[in-house]
C-alpha cells in the first residue's frame, strides 16, 4: 500500500489546525493512533468534527478517528464530493479494518451513516496554515456586510421606478453618514495593514508577526496583556472594526486591526494572559 498523509489534532486546536503532519504507512498510522493520549485528551471536550483526533488524507478524501460519547470512538469520512459520513465504534481497534480499506482506496461509504444539511465541514479536515495577510479576497469578505446592507436598502425602491431619484438621494445622504465612516476606517486599516504578516493559531505556543518580508517569532508566554479597541454598540455599522494591541512583558507592543485578523486566538487559562476591551467610538489605528 502507498503511504498516506496522517496528522494529529489536540483538544485545544481550532478547525484546520494539525501537527505531526507526514506521510506514513498503514502500520505507522495505526501505531500513531494507538499511542495517541485518548484518555487525557477526551477530558472536558464537546463532541464534534474538531476534536482530539488522528486524520488521514487520501487525495481529497479524509478519514478521521475521534472520541465519541460514553468512552466510544467515532470515524468521520469526508469525501471529495463534499459528503460527510459517521460511524461510531466501541474501541479504536474496531476501526483498523476500515482504515486499511481507506489506505487501499476501497469504497467504504456503505459502512457509514451519512450526515446531511451541514455546512462548513471541510474546514475541520483540511490543514489551514493560519497565515493572515491583507488580500483582495480578504477586503471583499470584510466589507461583505456593508454590501449586503446597501443592497437591502436599495431593493425596495427598485420595484417602483418612479422613486428611483428619491432612492438615489436618500441613499447618498444615508450612505454618507452610515458608510462614510466605514470607508474611512477601511482605508485607514488598509494603509496600516497592507504589508503586515501574522501567523498564529490557538494550539501552538509560538506566533509570527511583523511585515511580510521581515517578521519575528514570539511565544504566547511573552504576552502580558491583550487590549481590544472597538465600538461596542452592536447596532453601529462599524462595530466589527477592531484594533488588537498585544503588550509583551518586555514592554514591546504589537498592533494590528481586524482587516488583517478578526481576533488573536489564545488561551488565557494556559498562558495567564490578561485582556481588556476598551470601547472606542471611532477605532482608527495609528
Amino acid at each position: 500500500m502507498q503511504p498516506l498523509t496522517s496528522k494529529v489534532q489536540y483538544h485545544n486546536y481550532e478547525p484546520g489546525e494539525f501537527t505531526l503532519i507526514k506521510e506514513r504507512s498503514l502500520e505507522e498510522t495505526i501505531e500513531l493512533i494507538k499511542s495517541f493520549p485518548w484518555q487525557k485528551e477526551r477530558e472536558h471536550i464537546s463532541i464534534g468534527f474538531t476534536n482530539p483526533s488522528v486524520c488521514i488524507e487520501n487525495l481529497d478524501n479524509y478519514l478521521k478517528i475521534a472520541p465519541s460519547y460514553n468512552g466510544k470512538y467515532c470515524l468521520y469520512l469526508f469525501t471529495d464530493s463534499g459528503k460527510i459520513f459517521k460511524k461510531v465504534i466501541d474501541t479504536i481497534d474496531n476501526g483498523f479494518d476500515l482504515i486499511a480499506d481507506f489506505y487501499g482506496g476501497k469504497y467504504i461509504e456503505n459502512e457509514f451513516n451519512r450526515l446531511r444539511n451541514l455546512w462548513g465541514v471541510k474546514e475541520h479536515f483540511v490543514t489551514n496554515d493560519f497565515i493572515y495577510v491583507v488580500t483582495n479576497y480578504r477586503i471583499k469578505r470584510f466589507m461583505r456586510q456593508d454590501m449586503i446592507m446597501a443592497g437591502i436598502f436599495v431593493i425596495p425602491f427598485l420595484f417602483n421606478p418612479k422613486d428611483i431619484l428619491l432612492c438615489l438621494l436618500v441613499f447618498l445622504f444615508a450612505g454618507t453618514i452610515m458608510f462614510g465612516v466605514n470607508i474611512s476606517l477601511l482605508l485607514n486599516y488598509y494603509r496600516y495593514s497592507k504589508n503586515q504578516y501574522l501567523r498564529a493559531s490557538r494550539g501552538h505556543d509560538h506566533f509570527l508577526f511583523g511585515m511580510v518580508d521581515n517578521y519575528k517569532e514570539y511565544t504566547k508566554k511573552e504576552i502580558s496583556t491583550i487590549t481590544y479597541y472597538k465600538n461596542t454598540n452592536g447596532r453601529c455599522p462599524w462595530s466589527r472594526f477592531t484594533i488588537t494591541k498585544i503588550t509583551l512583558k518586555s514592554g514591546e507592543e504589537l498592533k494590528f486591526c481586524s482587516l488583517l485578523c478578526d481576533g488573536f486566538r489564545y488561551s488565557d487559562k494556559e498562558y495567564d494572559i490578561k485582556w481588556a476591551l476598551k470601547p472606542t467610538a471611532f477605532p482608527f489605528i495609528k
